[in-house]
């Protein structure tokens, strides 16, 4: 088989464990295999005696698929290595794997197999308290250890994405039926908004509002990279019919019109308040 041309790459991301390490690859390239290993090593490669524990570890993913696929390869790794060391039996794949690791574990780390085994056992003892795990997964299990300190409920649930929705839903009926209702406050302006759009349009831009992670501190401050932006979006409209046969209808004056509103905007955007 082939070496890839990135094995020099790769063996870095796998063996430098003094350094930070960035990895950008499509899928089914062998992201998850080498973080693995990365990880095997940080385990029980590490020098004598300040080894890494597994309690100590961090590795957090998207999503809970990625976390547990990361979790099970860690722990079949681990039980292989062991079985290896101690003489027991293994398949065919899984004696070369182990014998792979073991040989990298030597030559590279200098660990010896007493080490290994010992270390890989710690680890696999102690397998429950790693931190394997989604971002949100570890941000939760830290408030919960300091729940005082971060000002909130120790018997939080964490949204998994229907909360918000169900929030958002009531709070918004909520809301409407004190504007639209028999003594809305904003009569005229509502008339003035639902002319241009619709109710359900603005509730999907309420809720995209109300989301977590909008930045709206650019709001109102003038933006001459987007003002640019329109300004030739209008001007590339006005030319847009040079070259081209005569055009029929009402072309001609619509992108007018439009190209007149691009440039309004750049005007609005360019002097935002």
């Amino acid at each position: 088989m082939t070496a890839p041309q990135d094995g020099a790459d790769r063996q870095a991301a796998r063996f430098r464990l003094d350094a930070n390490v960035v990895v950008e690859a499509g899928a089914g390239t062998g992201k998850t295999t080498l973080l693995t290993d990365r990880v095997l090593f940080l385990l029980l490669g590490q020098g004598k005696p300040a080894h890494l524990a597994i309690g100590s570890l961090v590795v957090l993913t998207f999503t809970e698929k990625a976390a547990g696929e990361i979790k099970l390869r860690l722990s079949d790794r681990l039980i292989e290595l062991s079985a290896l060391l101690s003489g027991a039996g293994l398949s065919s794949e899984a004696r070369l794997r182990s014998e792979a690791l073991r040989r990298d574990l030597r030559e590279i780390f200098k660990v010896e197999d007493g080490t290994i085994l010992d270390r890989a056992r710690a680890a696999l003892e102690d397998m429950d308290k790693a931190q394997i795990g989604t971002i949100h997964g570890f941000a939760s299990h830290l408030l919960r250890l300091y729940p005082l300190q971060a000002g909130v409920d120790p018997g939080f649930r964490v949204d998994e994405g229907q909360g918000f929705d169900e929030l958002f839903a009531s709070e918004w009926a909520r809301w409407l039926d004190l504007e639209l209702g028999e003594a809305a406050p904003r009569a005229r302006h509502w008339l003035e908004v639902l002319r241009s759009a619709d109710l359900g349009a603005l509730e999907e831009l309420a809720a995209e509002l109300c989301r977590e992670g909008l930045d709206l501190s650019a709001v109102g401050r003038p933006d001459q990279e987007a003002a640019g932006a329109l300004r030739a979006a209008a001007a590339a409209l006005r030319r847009a019919h040079e070259g081209q046969p005569p055009a029929k209808g009402r072309i001609l004056p619509a992108l007018a019109a439009l190209s007149g509103h691009l440039e309004a905007l750049a005007l609005a955007v360019g002097a935002a308040d």
